[in-house]
C-alpha cells in the first residue's frame, strides 16, 4: 500500500512540473542533484570506470548555478561503461536527456566516443569540445527510441528487446568515453523542457595603449613577424618633415660650393 502512495505522490510532482515521466536519472560521478527545471539527478554507485569532479575547476558561466554541478563531476573509462535500465516491453517513446562538458582538452578531435544503445550507436563519434565551442563549457543532446512490438527501435536499429536497456559510452576516435549526466523519460523529444543558457559576462575590452606584447620566445625566430595587425600600433606619429619646401633642403649646398671653388683652384695651380 505505502509504494502505491509514493508512486501517486511521485506522480502529481511530476504532472505539477510539467516534465514527463521520469523512468531513471543518474548525476555521473557525483551526488544527488537537483537541477534548474527541477528534474533530479540520482546519486552515481556504479563501479565501472572512474568518478572525476575535474570540472569544479570551472564556472560554467553560461549555465545556471543549479545545472554547474551536473557538468562538473562525470564517469569516464579507459575502455567502456555502462548503466543499465529495466523498461516494460509495451509500445512507447523514450527520451534520453544527455549532459556533457570537455574539462581537460584544449581542443577539437582530442576526445572523440560514441554512446550505444544495447551495443548500437545511437551517437557516433561524439566530440564535446567542438560541440559546446571550447572546454569548460556545458554541452546538452536529446535523443529518442521507441520500444514497437516487442523491438528497441531508433535511428535505422532494429533490435529485439527483452525489457533491459544497456545505454552504453564507450571508446571511438580519441582518448576515453565519459558522461557527466543523463535522464530517461517516458515521451517524446518535444515534452522534455530544455536547459536555459546565459548570455557569458562581456569580455574587458583593452585600449591599445594598455596592451603589451608578449615576452619573446626561444622559438620566434620561426613565427611571421610581417603582420602589422598582430598588436596594436596607436595612431601614427606626425611627420615633422611633411610640409617642408623641398628647396629649404639645397640651401647648405648652394653655400658650400662657391666656397669650394678657390680651393679646388688652389690645388689645381700647385700640380
Amino acid at each position: 500500500m505505502m509504494w502505491i502512495l509514493f508512486l501517486l505522490i511521485h506522480w502529481i510532482d511530476i504532472v505539477q512540473s510539467g516534465l514527463p515521466p521520469l523512468i531513471f536519472s543518474i548525476n555521473c560521478g557525483g551526488e544527488d542533484h537537483v537541477d534548474s527545471l527541477g528534474i533530479r539527478f540520482e546519486k552515481d554507485k556504479s563501479t565501472e570506470g572512474e568518478a572525476s569532479a575535474w570540472g569544479t575547476r570551472y564556472a560554467f558561466q553560461t549555465a545556471y548555478a543549479e545545472d554547474h554541478l551536473l557538468y562538473q563531476t562525470e564517469r569516464w573509462s579507459k575502455e567502456s561503461f555502462s548503466y543499465n535500465v529495466n523498461l516494460p516491453i509495451e509500445n512507447a517513446e523514450y527520451s534520453l536527456d544527455f549532459r556533457f562538458s570537455e574539462v581537460f582538452f584544449e581542443r577539437a578531435g582530442a576526445k572523440v566516443f560514441n554512446v550505444l544503445l544495447n551495443g548500437q550507436p545511437l551517437i557516433s563519434n561524439l566530440d564535446v569540445w567542438e560541440k559546446a565551442g571550447g572546454r569548460g563549457k556545458p554541452y546538452d543532446t536529446l535523443e529518442s527510441f521507441k520500444i514497437q512490438d516487442g523491438n528497441l527501435v531508433f535511428s535505422n536499429v532494429l533490435l529485439d528487446f527483452d525489457g533491459t536497456l544497456e545505454i552504453t559510452f564507450s571508446r571511438g576516435l580519441a582518448d576515453n568515453p565519459k558522461c557527466n549526466a543523463f535522464a530517461l523519460f517516458r515521451g517524446s523529444p518535444s515534452l522534455v523542457p530544455r536547459p536555459l543558457r546565459l548570455q557569458p559576462p562581456p569580455q574587458q575590452k583593452i585600449h591599445h595603449a594598455e596592451k603589451v606584447a608578449p615576452p619573446v620566445e626561444e622559438d620566434d625566430e620561426s613565427e611571421d613577424h610581417s603582420s602589422s595587425d598582430k598588436y596594436g600600433s596607436g595612431p601614427r606619429v606626425i611627420d615633422p618633415y611633411a610640409n617642408q619646401d623641398p628647396l629649404e633642403s639645397l640651401w647648405p649646398l648652394l653655400v658650400v660650393i662657391p666656397c669650394l671653388i678657390p680651393v679646388v683652384y688652389f690645388l689645381y695651380r700647385m700640380r
